[in-house]
C-alpha cells in the first residue's frame, strides 16, 4: 500500500473524529500523519514514518493542548448569570416556608427565595445573589 496514501488517509480520518468530536480529541493525530506523509514522501523507512507519527502527536498534545484547552474551554456567562447583582421587586410574597415568592427582575417573572429565611412582601427591593435552579436568591436591598 502507498503509505504516503495511508498517512493522508488517516490525516483525513483524524480530522473528521476531531470535527464530530470538537474536544480536542485527535488533533494531535493529525498534526503526526501529516508529518509522517512528508516522511513517506521522502521514501523513509515506515518504522521512521510511525516513530515520526508517534512522536509528533506526542510533542503536539504536550505542548499545544494546554494551550488550547484554556482557551476552547472557558466558561461564558449566560444572560441570566447577568442578573447577579441585579435590584428586583417582589411580585408575590417571599416565603421559603411555604415555598413560594416571585419577583420581577429586567422586565421577566422569576421564581425567588430569600437568602436569610425572611418573609419578603410585594412591592419590596431586593438583590438577587445567585441562581439556583430556577430560582433566584435574593436579599432585601439595603437603605442608602
Amino acid at each position: 500500500m502507498n503509505m504516503i496514501l495511508f498517512w493522508t488517509a488517516m490525516a483525513v480520518l483524524f480530522g473528521l473524529i476531531e470535527a464530530l468530536t470538537a474536544g480536542l480529541v485527535s488533533l494531535w493525530f493529525i498534526a503526526g500523519s501529516v508529518v509522517a506523509a512528508i516522511a513517506a514522501a521522502l521514501h523513509w523507512h515506515w518504522s521512521v514514518q510511525a516513530i515520526l507519527f508517534l512522536a509528533v502527536s506526542i510533542a503536539v498534545l504536550v505542548f499545544l493542548r494546554p494551550m488550547l484547552a484554556g482557551r476552547l474551554t472557558k466558561i461564558h456567562p449566560t444572560n441570566a448569570d447577568a442578573l447577579i447583582g441585579q435590584t428586583a421587586v417582589v411580585t408575590l410574597a417571599v416565603d421559603n416556608v411555604q415555598g413560594v415568592g416571585q419577583v420581577k427582575v429586567a422586565g421577566a417573572i422569576w421564581s425567588a427565595v430569600s437568602a436569610d429565611g425572611s418573609v419578603l412582601d410585594p412591592d419590596t427591593p431586593v438583590t438577587v445573589l445567585e441562581i439556583r435552579g430556577v430560582k433566584l436568591v435574593v436579599a432585601k436591598k439595603e437603605e442608602n
